[in-house]
């Protein structure tokens, strides 16, 4: 829509949600969807959110919850480039599901559309960014992208850069390295997660940036290096283990599964 946002019901660009409907203004001025969630497994993307000013609100029960990739326009309410499929709201307006797609990449955005029963249809919502999880491939190097695939098996689609909001997963029997001087920057909300029976070494004495980094139970993370531990939050399983064997290394007071220290090397115990 050349000079204005897609969809606009009052003529004065976008009109915020206000959980009510009014049958005397166009289209009842129907509230438009809010995503609180959008991921993107190889084809499969799973989202969630609802209709409507706040979560439950059962005026917009049943909606019809059109979703399609964002053309990003600057209103930040996107306009409908591509379809890709819908969901329904449930009786408390709110929608969770899966659609298969094509044509989505790290760093996408989605939007909606929501219509009543009697086809009265929102605005666009607001753009929402996708988050896209990536599996390793092998006893590869982390910081490679190419050795990160939209599949578990690797007949996906490759990684072509590290992106800001995606997750990195370290599958069963891969034991990944950073090693040397590298970095490994996804992103001050990305994460790693690290699978059962997967591991990470991390000897470099480079900069780790991450948001989360996960390791499940039967996972395990070995420290080589006198930098903290990678990622602002740390989570650990209960039966994961984490193993310090760097010279000159602070233990981090955290919770953790397994606790492996060297016996070699000078340790400092960290405060809380």
């Amino acid at each position: 829509n050349a000079g204005g946002i897609g969809i606009d019901l009052n003529a004065d660009n976008v009109t915020v949600n206000n959980g009510t409907t009014n049958a005397s203004l166009p289209n009842y001025e129907m509230d438009f969807p809010v995503f609180t969630s959008a991921v993107l497994a190889n084809t499969t993307l799973t989202v969630a959110g609802y209709v409507g000013s706040a979560p439950s609100q059962s005026t917009f029960a049943s909606a019809r919850v059109e979703i399609f990739k964002s053309d990003n326009d600057a209103s930040g309410n996107g306009e409908g480039q591509t379809y890709l499929g819908y969901l329904t709201a449930d009786a408390s307006g709110n929608f969770s599901g899966s659609l298969t797609v094509s044509g989505l990449t790290s760093g996408d955005k989605i939007t909606g559309t929501a219509t009543d029963g009697s086809n009265n249809t929102s605005e666009f919502g607001a753009n929402f960014s996708i988050i896209v999880t990536y599996y390793s491939k092998g006893s590869l190097a982390v910081n490679t992208a190419s050795n990160w695939n939209t599949k578990r098996d690797g007949t996906g689609t490759d990684a072509s850069s590290f992106g800001s909001t995606d997750t990195w997963v370290i599958q069963n029997t891969h034991s990944m390295t950073l090693t040397g001087t590298n970095t490994w920057n996804v992103g001050a909300s990305g994460t790693v997660q690290i699978e059962s029976g997967g591991s990470w070494t991390n000897s470099s004495s480079g900069a780790v940036t991450a948001g989360t980094v996960q390791v499940d139970n039967d996972g395990s993370y070995a420290h080589g290096t006198s930098n903290t531990l990678p990622g602002t939050t740390k989570s650990f399983g209960a039966t994961s283990t984490v193993s310090y064997y760097g010279s000159t290394q602070t233990v981090e007071a955290l919770t953790y599964g397994h606790l492996t220290i060297a016996s070699a090397g000078t340790r400092t115990l960290g405060g809380n």
